[in-house]
């Protein structure tokens, strides 16, 4: 197969733009069918060490992007498509002014006849966007490698006029040349830039490059206008009954011994799973301190920590008294009816205050990070003293003083940098953790929350990431979880995801980025619980 075949998809000899047939039916089908062309029209592109995204708008390898992302003196530039492999693209034509460009993917002889066949590509839509529309934006945050693939949201159109779009489809560094599209299946932008609230995303509308296209692109090849293109407002996405019913039964307020008062509004949130069962994100939890549970009908139970998942930063709690209600049924994970269509990639779902989103990955690999300890250690005499304390550190939380000895991490011993590293390599930042120091001839007992690297807190990402609000502090090192895009705050971390059918799917356990939040699957969940209960 030719580079160019690889990078464009062949999905069925369809374009995308195309309308929708009776499988798309369903506002679920066509957020589903929008979600997977998105992602297969999205490609990354690399200029001189800077990431930046494009659409691809032709079957014979033209893609449109932002100037903004290219070298100034650049010829070409390095496109990665959903094969993950590196392919040259020449810069046809850019336009500063209007900040647009194409490029043009270079192909080999031997691919030309298999280009001409009918590819995955955007086709541009002329109609003007409304107030309130439900649109679908793509793209490839520059902090991923190239083999992590496109991620896809769902938004609403919050202003627009000639020269621009503002969405609240959520972008983050590296999205700028992506494509944002309506649920017809249409080009109706791309991303150019994004502000400091979660609202504000900037898109750059058809008018914008619609004279670009038509001075390289063979005319009318790259416009399709439907008979009757269908509207979908943000009403069409508002939770059914059995949405807000499933997220009342499952949503649990869990107030800690260290709370004055009975505010649920600052309780930590949990997942109920039974009428005993409730999960949530352990390393919110403090350490060694009275629990209880209250349930959105207002009953209170104490509740026991059972387990402690650190690799998946959850924790399991017993309540001291089942709740009596057949309602608090345990979610199976092996219903015969249930298919990857209600947790797949696009999948509509459901958390928080009713608010919907849409799944864009299954299986994810959220890559692990450092942890620090946030002091300066020498190793004498085959033991680790604290020499120095940075601020706002884990050593600092455990209110450690230079001069003491740390012996035990985790309730390990540790007397080498070797031992403690080995420690630490089961842990991530945010994650909380026990000391044992000695001070004179006192043991102290105290914990402390891993930092993550003072270096990788100023990175562009990060930093544009954390402008929109307070990310969680254990974000990384997570295997095998969904990725979604409600709007949630790091305070909502352990709080139920449920699909469309008010279905229990998953615990909100990290909110990553700008535009991801992460959850377990209740999958995973259930079976990580039942193994560690065979364990004991």
């Amino acid at each position: 197969m030719s580079g160019c075949v690889a990078l464009l998809m062949l999905v069925n000899g369809r374009n995308f733009g195309q309308a929708p047939g009776p499988e798309s039916a369903s506002l679920s089908n066509h957020i589903r069918e929008t979600a997977r062309m998105a992602a297969a029209i999205c490609v990354r592109i690399r200029s001189e060490g800077d990431c930046s995204s494009g659409v691809v708008v032709s079957s014979n390898g033209h893609i449109l992007t932002t100037a903004h992302g290219i070298a100034g003196d650049a010829d070409s530039v390095t496109v990665i498509g959903n094969n993950h492999l590196p392919h040259t693209a020449i810069v046809l034509a850019r336009d500063d002014t209007t900040d647009v460009a194409l490029l043009k993917l270079q192909i080999a002889d031997s691919g030309s006849a298999a280009v001409a066949s009918p590819a995955l590509y955007a086709v541009v839509s002329d109609r003007e966007v409304r107030i309130g529309e439900v649109l679908m934006a793509a793209g490839r945050p520059a902090r991923e490698d190239d083999t992590a693939g496109t991620v896809v949201r769902l938004g609403f159109t919050d202003a627009h006029s000639s020269n621009a779009i503002r969405s609240s489809c959520v972008l983050t560094a590296g999205d700028s040349g992506g494509p944002l599209l309506d649920l017809n299946g249409q080009l109706i932008g791309i991303h150019q830039k994004i502000g400091l609230g979660r609202d504000a995303n900037i898109h750059l509308p058809v008018s914008r490059f619609r004279n670009l296209l038509n001075a390289h692109l063979k005319t009318g090849s790259n416009r399709t206008k439907l008979a009757a293109p269908e509207f979908f407002p943000r009403e069409s996405l508002a939770a059914p009954p059995e949405v807000r019913a499933a997220l009342i039964r499952h949503s649990v307020r869990i107030i800690t011994s260290e709370k004055e008062t009975d505010d649920t509004e600052s309780a930590i949130r949990g997942t109920l799973l039974d009428a005993e069962t409730v999960v949530t994100k352990l390393s919110l939890l403090p350490m060694l301190t009275g629990l209880r549970c209250r349930c959105s009908s207002g009953i209170t139970r104490d509740a026991q920590l059972r387990l402690s998942l650190f690799r998946e930063d959850l924790a399991v709690l017993t309540l001291n008294e089942p709740l009596m209600n057949d309602e608090f049924v345990s979610p199976s994970p092996n219903r015969e009816d249930q298919s990857l269509s209600m947790t797949g990639p696009g999948t509509l779902v459901f958390s928080g205050q009713n608010v919907p989103g849409i799944i864009a990955r299954t299986g994810h690999r959220e890559p692990s990070a450092d942890p620090k300890l946030g002091c300066r250690l020498t190793h004498r005499d085959d033991r680790l003293i604290i020499e120095r304390l940075f601020p706002d550190s884990t050593a600092a939380d455990a209110a450690a003083q230079p001069g003491d000895r740390l012996t035990q991490l985790a309730g390990r011993p540790v007397n080498s940098f070797r031992s403690l590293a080995a420690v630490l390599s089961h842990y991530q930042p945010g994650d909380r953790i026990s000391l044992q120091l000695v001070r004179e001839d006192t043991v102290i007992t105290t914990a402390g929350r891993l930092r993550h690297p003072a270096d990788r807190m100023l990175e562009r990402t990060e930093f544009l990431d954390g402008r929109a609000g307070l990310l969680s502090e254990r974000r990384t090192g997570f295997a095998d979880v969904l990725q979604h895009d409600v709007p949630l705050s790091s305070k909502d971390m352990g709080s139920p995801l449920v699909n469309a059918f008010g279905e229990l799917i998953g615990v909100n356990i990290a909110r990553r980025s700008r535009e991801s939040v992460l959850a377990l699957p209740i999958r995973l969940i259930l079976e990580t619980i039942a193994d560690s209960a065979k364990t004991q």
